[in-house]
């Protein structure tokens, strides 16, 4: 399995969750691209938007 942003091979670790699957585009991410602001998520603003403020 590759990631999704830079295509890296990814190396599958059940008990790391690895790859990383994006709760807010779906994608599958290696280690250093796990984070949105990492892959250049497309949905994650839509979704920080949406929370109320406290």
């Amino acid at each position: 399995m590759k990631c999704d942003y830079c295509h890296g091979e990814i190396h599958g670790m059940k008990c790391l969750r690895i790859p990383y699957k994006c709760h807010f585009c779906g994608g599958s991410f290696c280690l250093k691209h796990r984070l949105p602001e990492y892959h250049d998520c497309k949905t994650a603003h839509l979704h920080h938007r949406d929370r109320p403020h406290k």
